[in-house]
């Protein structure tokens, strides 16, 4: 597994622990990190990641609920309300991700950590997103 794919992988985690127990995301962050065994890097990613998210959840939250026709944000799964955040994030706060790794990862990890139909959902978000942003697709 790539660096970077771990580093999404750990943010997710921390994402999920505190959307869903609603816990102290400064406390989550710490405990999960400082419990890893993996390098610097990933760690570092993984903290950039989870606290961009959550500085602009509000913003993200608004572009999501724009491109998920018929789904309110709350009936989203936990699991990708969460990943929809991270890739948000990193499509626009991280130009040098290329567009097309961020939706793929996402993708990824979404069949990875959900239901079989998550990985096409999370790409039909995506793929609305990036189009508004004047992005073509892939």
């Amino acid at each position: 597994m790539s660096q970077r794919r771990q580093a999404r992988e750990f943010a997710l985690k921390m994402l999920f622990q505190i959307d869903l127990g609603k816990l102290d995301p400064q406390a989550v962050v710490a405990y999960f990190l400082e419990n890893q065994d993996a390098a610097e890097e990933v760690k570092a990613y993984a903290k950039t990641i989870t606290k961009g998210v959550l500085e602009e959840q509000a913003f993200f939250d608004a572009l999501i609920s724009k491109k998920a026709h018929h789904w309110k944000l709350e009936r989203i799964a936990t699991i990708e309300r969460n990943i929809l955040r991270m890739a948000a994030y990193e499509l626009l706060r991280c130009p040098e991700v290329p567009k097309s790794v961020v939706i793929n990862e996402a993708i990824e990890i979404a069949k990875k950590y959900s239901q079989d139909d998550a990985g096409a959902f999370v790409n039909g978000i995506l793929d609305q997103l990036q189009q508004e942003m004047g992005h073509p697709a892939g």
